[in-house]
């Protein structure tokens, strides 16, 4: 009875699927409802219209059966699974019209704790290519796994075809319809095209197209993913290292993680495909905006030691541009003093400030405080030099320090300031010596 195809062949079952479909429930929704319908049919080994039958002919004593079939499959399943599939069968009685009092109390999460980051990566370890992808995917986008199923290729070809780190995906929420993007990081784009390379013909041609899926059920194939063949291969491996992680973690882990590093929950929850309620109308972010948060916040999914925080990243960037404004300045300040001063000069002032500053005040007594226009240039010069040489032994001593510019382009700036300015005090020092001395 577990056979979908046997299962759709009950008029019941089929207007259940059509009232589904119609209100929004995706195929990727549907299939594990059937799967899970079919083998609580085969427990109580009920075909669906005698379930039904025995629902409507007495309620009380069906409900009974039910309590007693449950306490009995808590011995060998979990609170979850049992819900949930309480809920599936409260789902096809209520649309033939029966509507039940029998409770069954929701999975208590508190007891499950969320994986840690080294838990994930002994999983990723001992998993398939297929399952590296989804688990990376599923990790990094924080979205729920049916709508992970059901993504077609489309949500996120273009990005990631360009070659972006951080590719945007969008969707619509099969559960609610809110529309939602999110991103994954450069760990999941490594492994999802892994994953999709394996996906080729005998002849070794993709099978990859935009109405694909992003995740099938074989490689040559091109039916989905469905929930329950994930969520076996996921216990699968998950046995394999001790652990009892399920494929719902990966959203619990996404969320988690972006709280602890004080992402604002806000974008946490756009990314998730939740609804942001009123919130919407204020908060509105741009995709390359929201994809600077996320890169941002991107070290507390990562599994990789070294990666560095954006946070620093943005620092030392940050440090950088500073240095090169600092050079802007000392450049515009150079080009200044040459309308007033010829460059000797200003070389003098840079290695003798003090001698030059005492000959510049050296005036009679009748004329301090009222100087001539040329000399309040030249003072005006003398005191720009002074700001030069300041910013030159800043510049100096942020180069001495251990810091290293965040590209190629940076490193050969600062080497070609070094080398003029060494140049020009080196050419200068023979002509100050020289007048001196005359």
């Amino acid at each position: 009875m577990a056979n979908r195809a046997e299962i759709e062949t009950f008029e019941s079952v089929k207007d259940w699927l059509n009232f589904l479909s119609e209100g929004g429930s995706s195929e990727t929704t549907i299939t594990p409802y059937l799967f899970r319908f079919g083998r609580l049919c085969d427990d109580l080994k009920l075909n669906p219209d005698e379930l039904l039958a025995s629902a409507r002919e007495d309620t009380e004593k069906f409900e009974k059966m039910l309590a007693a079939y449950h306490r009995e499959k808590l011995k060998a399943t979990t609170q979850s699974n049992i819900y949930h599939n309480w809920q599936v069968l409260k789902s096809f009685l209520k649309h033939n019209g029966v509507a039940l009092r029998h409770k069954v109390a929701p999975p208590d999460l508190d007891d499950h704790d969320v994986p840690s980051k080294e838990t994930l990566k002994r999983l990723w370890k001992f998993a398939s290519t297929k399952l590296r992808a989804y688990i990376m995917f599923a990790r990094d986008s924080g979205m729920a796994p049916v709508d992970i199923l059901g993504l077609r290729y489309s949500k996120i070809k273009d990005e990631l075809e360009r070659g972006f780190d951080y590719p945007v995906v969008k969707d619509v929420r099969s559960k609610t319809g809110v529309k939602f993007h999110s991103f994954i990081g450069p760990e999941a784009v490594r492994d999802l095209k892994d994953y999709l390379g394996t996906r080729v013909d005998r002849e070794g041609k993709s099978l990859v197209n935009n109405d694909s899926y992003l995740f099938t059920a074989y490689l040559r194939g091109q039916k989905a993913l469905d929930y329950h063949s994930l969520q076996d291969q996921f216990k699968r491996t998950a046995k394999k290292i001790g652990s009892n992680a399920q494929v719902y973690d990966m959203r619990r882990y996404f969320m988690t993680n972006l709280q602890a590093d004080e992402c604002q929950e806000t974008n946490i929850e756009k990314w998730s495909g939740h609804s942001l309620g009123i919130n919407k109308n204020y908060r509105k972010l741009t995709i390359e905006e929201s994809r600077a948060i996320y890169i941002k916040h991107y070290h507390a999914l990562s599994f990789s030691e070294g990666l560095v925080k954006q946070s620093e990243m943005e620092q030392k960037d940050k440090e950088m541009q500073e240095l090169r404004d600092r050079i802007a300045q000392m450049e515009k300040s150079q080009a200044a003093l040459f309308e007033v001063i010829k460059p000797g000069q200003v070389l003098q002032m840079v290695l003798e400030p003090d001698e030059v500053i005492e000959d510049a005040l050296d005036v009679d007594a009748e004329k301090r405080g009222r100087y001539t226009i040329e000399g309040g240039k030249r003072l005006r010069a003398i005191r720009r030099t002074l700001e030069l040489e300041k910013a030159i032994e800043d510049a100096k001593r942020k180069e001495d320090e251990p810091f290293e510019p965040v590209d190629e382009e940076g490193k050969a700036f600062i080497e070609r300031e070094k080398k003029r300015w060494a140049e020009e005090r080196s050419k200068a020092k023979p002509a100050a010596k020289a007048k001196k001395k005359g």
